[in-house]
């Protein structure tokens, strides 16, 4: 057991779902040690109980977590950290912290949202993301960064709204290949001497809009 971790998988290395999730959560057993829930629509809130404000979801090796196949099932938390297999699908993921993956991610048609209030790293382990909102409304500076480490691949919507991009740190390559939005409270921090690049390969018309001033 980890403290303040909701650890997906067993030593049968098998594939769980929000539904799977729902058996025993807090509603459920009544333990307040218990702090996930699953609502009637299916999405799972790693820490229900606001007891923490660094809960983790961890996915095991071997293991994988497929909230559902048909879309819906979101799933919001403040950290990921994926040693096993994470098959989105058409789900929303919503963290505040950070996203550390060292497994496998199969993005499928999935939105994930970095919404945190304060410095946030990404660990992508080079593998692709479908759409990808930034939206880290810590104050300018550096409480409202985003770090990526790895290969940034965007295959959907890329879109910034709030927060700083931060690939001075890492230098790592990023490719988009849909509509990429930079909103006005947003912005991206290259290295002034880095060699890594920005790679437009969408196969129709995408557009690039940038509010910052």
């Amino acid at each position: 057991l980890f403290k303040e971790h909701l650890t997906i998988g067993s030593d049968d290395n098998q594939t769980l779902t929000n539904t799977n999730l729902s058996q025993y959560d807090n509603s459920v057993s009544a333990d307040a040690d218990v702090f996930h829930e699953v609502n009637a629509t299916d999405d799972l809130t790693v820490d229900s109980t606001a007891f923490s404000t660094q809960e983790e979801l961890y996915v095991k090796t071997g293991n994988t977590f497929q909230p559902a196949s048909a879309g819906g099932a979101d799933v919001t938390t403040t950290h990921v950290e994926l040693v096993g297999t994470w098959t989105a699908d058409a789900n929303a993921i919503n963290t505040s912290g950070n996203w550390v993956n060292s497994g496998t991610f199969t993005a499928n048609t999935s939105t994930v949202t970095l919404n945190g209030a304060a410095a946030q790293a990404v660990t992508t382990n080079a593998q692709s993301f479908n759409a990808v909102t930034v939206n880290n409304t810590g104050a300018d500076g550096t409480t409202d960064d985003v770090t990526i480490s790895g290969a940034l691949d965007v295959n959907g919507a890329f879109l910034m709204t709030n927060g700083d991009l931060k690939l001075d740190t890492n230098d790592p390559n990023v490719t988009t290949a849909g509509d990429l939005t930079i909103g006005s409270s947003a912005f991206v921090t290259k290295a002034d001497n880095g060699t890594a690049t920005w790679t437009f390969d969408g196969t129709g018309t995408s557009t690039w809009t940038d509010s910052v001033s």
